[in-house]
């Protein structure tokens, strides 16, 4: 539209089909428009605004349509075929400003408007399923920082900082009120430094995530686990252009899960709360790889 403006629009089309044959037949198949709209904008050099407007589509898990059984437990699972993709509208703006060369601060907000949200729905006899539990909400605010520390006397170094907010909200199909969506992270941030140091044909770094966590929600219950302080740490050596040997050390600290059970879903009387904790594993790893 100008040379400081680009406007960009598509349409994609997607079908597909989800079955199974054998203890159970069943099959359903979907299809979908998945118009796509971005407008990007530079008012000045090194300075970019995007805008997005788009439907994406989530993909379900054969395990929760299918019907199978486990023999050795002598459980049954009937599997849903009556479950739809997840589906979403999601609008997104997000400025860039690029500094130093590869020094990059970006800073976003997305919101999403979920058509079939995928979570967990009870059904009769105390049971529960993997269902769509109806329309729901993301809102999402994005920092993405690259930091160049040549000018601070470490050349070939650079810190990065990346973080989602997250807020979400979908209405309970056990208790009809509004809480969070099962499964996605409120917060996690990753602050690292990495450094290539040209000379000695290495690379190094480290990340840091001081916290992690997350909730689930299902008809009887609602657990949580929360963890603190994971690093990883790696250091790559490219003795020639065709072979990298790396090794890294993952050290995690506890987690900690705690998980509240209902005595029944009309008063959601708590019936006990379990906590727990969890010490991971930490482990080192030697990766070799050849190109040829």
């Amino acid at each position: 539209m100008h040379p400081d403006l680009t406007l960009e629009a598509g349409l994609r089309l997607e079908a597909s089909t989800i079955s199974q044959s054998g203890d159970a037949d069943q099959e359903k198949s979907f299809f979908f428009a998945k118009p796509r709209f971005m407008a990007t904008w530079t008012p000045m050099p090194n300075n970019q605004l995007r805008l997005r407007f788009e439907r994406e589509l989530g993909q379900l898990d054969f395990s929760d349509f299918a019907a199978s059984a486990d023999l050795e437990e002598e459980n049954v699972y009937g599997g849903n075929v009556d479950l739809e993709p997840e589906q979403r509208w999601i609008s997104e703006l997000t400025y860039e400003r690029r500094f130093w060369g590869e020094g990059v601060v970006s800073i976003g907000y997305r919101h999403d408007e979920i058509i079939d949200a995928i979570d967990r729905i009870p059904l009769a006899g105390g049971l529960s399923a993997v269902g769509n539990i109806g329309e729901g909400t993301l809102d999402r605010l994005s920092l993405n920082v690259t930091l160049p520390l040549d000018k601070l006397g470490a050349p070939g170094a650079r810190f990065t900082f990346k973080n989602d907010w997250n807020k979400t909200a979908v209405t309970d199909p056990t208790t009809g009120e509004e809480r969070p969506i099962s499964g996605v992270r409120a917060t996690q941030a990753n602050i690292g430094i990495e450094q290539d140091i040209t000379r000695w044909k290495l690379q190094w770094g480290v990340n840091w995530l001081p916290y992690l966590g997350q909730p689930n929600y299902s008809p009887d219950q609602v657990s949580r686990w929360r963890g603190t302080d994971y690093f990883e740490m790696f250091a790559e050596y490219k003795p020639s252009p065709t072979l990298a040997i790396r090794a890294q050390l993952n050290l995690w600290d506890d987690f900690t899960n705690s998980r509240t059970v209902f005595a029944d879903r009309e008063t959601r009387a708590v019936a006990f709360i379990e906590d727990s904790t969890v010490d991971p594993r930490t482990f080192v790893s030697i990766r070799v790889r050849k190109t040829f």
